[in-house]
């Protein structure tokens, strides 16, 4: 029982981790409720880019959009399953354990993927844009 218990918990731990770390991946580059913190108008406030960077970024940024929607919706997916599952079975289920997995595979490819956008994104700017941009990924990232 004791067991059975702890799996629940940290099943329960690991939905309540996913759901936040969703939502701050997720408003990293696109926060809602705060159009100061915006990234988008934070870079073109302060990174005073050029028309080649602007396209060069939109590029990036369509691409990275799309993939987003994508992982999204498998988090989502895999966040619906987790949450059948430990409605429905044992805490030691595979159901449980395979929609764990799934989550955690589409959380860690969010995870790169925007990691890989912000690397993308750098090396369209010059050194000083690039600096800024760091600065405010390693803000947001300590300071969501």
């Amino acid at each position: 029982m004791k067991r059975a218990t702890a799996v629940f918990l940290w099943a329960l731990a690991t939905v309540l981790l996913a759901a936040g770390t969703s939502l701050v991946v997720l408003h990293w580059f696109h926060p809602q409720d705060d159009p100061e913190a915006d990234f988008h108008q934070w870079m073109h406030q302060h990174l005073v880019l050029s028309p080649a960077q602007q396209e060069a970024l939109e590029s990036a940024e369509s691409r990275f959009a799309a993939r987003q929607e994508v992982l999204l919706g498998e988090i989502a997916e895999a966040e619906r399953a987790l949450a059948a599952a430990i409605r429905s079975d044992d805490a030691d289920s595979p159901a449980i354990a395979e929609a764990l997995e799934q989550l955690h595979k589409a959380q860690g490819e969010l995870q790169h993927l925007t990691l890989d956008h912000f690397f993308e994104m750098k090396e369209q700017l010059d050194p000083e844009q690039a600096e800024k941009l760091r600065q405010w990924t390693h803000d947001r990232l300590l300071h969501p």
